[in-house]
């Protein structure tokens, strides 16, 4: 009997466990398919009505450049396509763990540009992206190695 009894409570904590990981594994997913999304749409089509879509009206930045608010956003980027339509940007790369989402991608402001490398960090809540940070570097015409940054 007792041996039923062990088999048992394994056999539910791994299904338990297992149901644990898959829905983890989805809501990650989908959070990654939010900060995807959002890069697409607004940094590589250039679509600025996709901001609201894709922002939660509660939006914290880290970038010290901008202050927090969805509004901000929009009207920065707006201001910076306006400045550098020829702009491109491409993902290169993502990773995601909970709720967080990191993107590693290639920003230039022209085709003649050697461009700038960057990681931008969302934390996905319900849906919308609620928080942002981002770590940016240059291309340099040297490098003391042989390796690209991306």
């Amino acid at each position: 009997m007792k041996f039923k009894t062990i088999l048992a409570t394994t056999l539910l904590a791994s299904l338990l466990a297992a149901c644990s990981t898959t829905s983890k594994s989805q809501l990650e997913e989908a959070n990654r398919k939010v900060a995807i999304g959002f890069y697409q749409d607004v940094f590589i089509n250039k679509n600025i009505d996709a901001v609201s879509k894709y922002i939660g009206e509660t939006y914290i930045q880290h970038n010290p450049s901008l202050p927090d608010g969805r509004d901000i956003l929009i009207e920065s980027l707006a201001q910076r396509f306006q400045q550098e339509p020829e702009r491109s940007n491409q993902i290169l790369r993502t990773a995601v763990e909970g709720d967080l989402v990191w993107l590693h991608a290639l920003a230039k402001k022209n085709p003649q540009d050697r461009g700038r490398v960057l990681v931008d960090i969302y934390r996905i809540k319900d849906g919308k992206i609620v928080e942002h940070w981002d770590v940016i570097q240059a291309i340099p015409e040297k490098s003391a190695n042989n390796n690209t940054m991306y």
